[in-house]
């Protein structure tokens, strides 16, 4: 497998990379289906998205959803009903932010 390409996170007015993928749990509870998205088009990123995250307050915000096959923001697609960022109520994990010198590189997922 080839190394993905992280979702991201804003965090106190920084960019973080986001090596946790929570929009995977709301597809697989029913929320929608992931094929909205189109077909993968590149090895980097087999789910076919990349989000865009942010902490506003106590909140878990899903602010922005790239398909990769098209390169169109697919926010509205998957959730029309929504006029704004979308609140990730589905989602209670672990957020994984990768911090520090990357000390070995693994060419697979986010090794």
């Amino acid at each position: 497998m080839t190394a993905q390409m992280p979702d991201k996170l804003k965090l106190d007015g920084t960019q973080e990379m986001l090596f946790t993928n929570p929009l995977e749990d709301w597809f697989s509870q029913g929320g929608a289906s992931p094929e909205v998205l189109g077909i993968p088009s590149n090895t980097a990123c087999w789910r076919g998205y990349v989000a865009t995250w942010e902490i506003q307050g106590d909140r878990f915000m899903l602010v922005s959803v790239l398909a990769m096959a098209t390169k169109q923001e697919m926010l509205h697609e998957l959730f029309p009903e929504a006029e704004g960022p979308v609140p990730a109520t589905w989602y209670s994990g672990c957020l994984h932010i990768p911090k520090g010198e990357q000390l070995q590189y693994v060419h697979m997922g986010y090794m």
